[in-house]
């Protein structure tokens, strides 16, 4: 008995080992990552694809509004421009590489609700990457949104 186990244990080992891998793709590329298009240079080869291709957020515009005790107040994370109320350079560096995660930039947020009622508070977020693109999000009390946008939003707000 204590050498089937043995022999069994081995065998769950061999075919975890060899089970675990990728196969290779016929063109020998394997998760290598490809040289970008139009560019002469190789990729560096310490980082993801995904870290390659992405942008870095350089603004990130924060506004909240309306609540059973109305408010409209906002925050601009930005480098090299005032601090917003009560928040230090680590929080702003920590927005600003939040805003540059490639999850957050391809979010697709849940529609906004038909009632709004006046009791919620909304959320817009504007974010400028350092490619000049933009993206604004809008949420509003109540609407369940990807993880990562309401991870994001408890960072600025």
């Amino acid at each position: 008995m204590k050498r089937f186990v043995q022999v069994l244990l081995s065998a769950v080992l061999v075919v975890t080992a060899t089970g675990c891998g990728s196969e290779e793709p016929p063109d020998g590329q394997g998760d290598r990552p490809s040289q970008r298009p139009g560019s002469s240079v190789p990729p560096d080869q310490t980082t993801s694809p995904e870290e390659q291709d992405s942008k870095k957020a350089v603004s990130v515009t924060f506004r909240r509004s309306g609540g059973l005790k109305p408010t409209d107040e906002s925050s601009v994370f930005a480098a090299g421009k005032p601090l917003p109320s009560g928040r230090t350079r680590g929080e702003v560096r920590s927005v600003l590489e939040a805003a540059s995660d490639p999850k957050l930039i391809n979010a697709e947020l849940e529609p906004m609700p038909k009632d709004q009622c006046c009791d919620r508070q909304t959320y817009v977020v504007s974010i400028t990457w350092d490619d000049g693109s933009s993206r604004t999000y809008t949420t509003i009390d109540g609407v369940q949104q990807p993880q990562v946008f309401e991870e994001f939003l408890t960072k600025v707000a």
